[in-house]
């Protein structure tokens, strides 16, 4: 991948970090999950992005008002340069097919708005 900082092809996913997950722009301070992607299997992390879907859409579907689900993201800040450049937080970068793949995601995110009756359009 490319580095936002140096423009090399030199930007790679460190082997462990922390996902963040955002639904339409919005997140909890629990919307996050670890990897590690020497030691987890990939039903791990899908179990994982799970867990914090579920925990999110059961306190979404409280809410009176409820947007339509348009977006949900996946990012990280756990990327490093080869090149030694310094990535800010600014840059969160999606992991959607890097630690997640995206018929999992989708499949995933579709199984648990179907559990807790939200609609999604992704």
């Amino acid at each position: 991948m490319y580095c936002p900082i140096c423009f090399n092809n030199t930007l790679k996913l460190a082997h462990s970090g922390v996902v963040k997950v955002t639904i339409n722009g919005k997140s909890k301070p629990t919307s996050q999950f670890i990897y590690n992607l020497k030691s987890d299997k990939q039903e791990q992390i899908n179990s994982r992005l799970k867990d914090v879907l579920t925990e999110y859409f059961q306190w979404y579907k409280t809410l009176q008002n409820r947007d339509l689900i348009k977006n949900i993201d996946l990012t990280s800040y756990d990327f490093i340069c080869s090149e030694g450049c310094k990535i800010s937080l600014n840059h969160k970068i999606s992991v959607i097919d890097l630690v997640v793949p995206q018929a999992d995601f989708k499949n995933v995110s579709q199984q648990v708005a179907d559990e807790h009756d939200i609609s999604i359009a992704l």
